[in-house]
């Protein structure tokens, strides 16, 4: 092991250590960026594959690959920031089905 390996874990005097926000933000946009070109392959590869299929065996059946393959839809979800409307449903839905649980276990007690 190297001796001063200090030097690189801390950084130089008056240089102040990145926000940890920004580089959350900023690694989160690189996963979203790397899955949505991952997707996009995917995609590619689903179109071509069922296209190439129908060429050269001419069965319809092949088409179907060339459509949206429906495994990689709910991806895209995760791929897209949420809007804030959308965020506060989300959050309300969360809430009702805590509440609605809560209630469940207040039942049972009860019983």
């Amino acid at each position: 092991m190297l001796k001063n390996t200090h030097h690189i874990l801390s950084s130089p005097p008056g240089e102040a250590l990145p926000d940890r926000r920004m580089y959350a933000l900023k690694m989160a946009w690189r996963l979203r960026w790397f899955f949505a070109i991952i997707l996009a392959g995917g995609y590619g590869a689903s179109v071509c594959t069922g296209l190439l299929g129908f060429i050269f065996t001419q069965n319809a059946s092949y088409l179907v690959l060339a459509s949206a393959p429906l495994v990689l839809l709910p991806a895209i979800r995760y791929l897209v920031p949420m809007h804030r409307f959308q965020y506060w449903i989300e959050v309300g839905k969360i809430a009702g089905k805590a509440q609605a649980q809560r209630g469940r276990v207040e039942r049972r007690k009860q019983s």
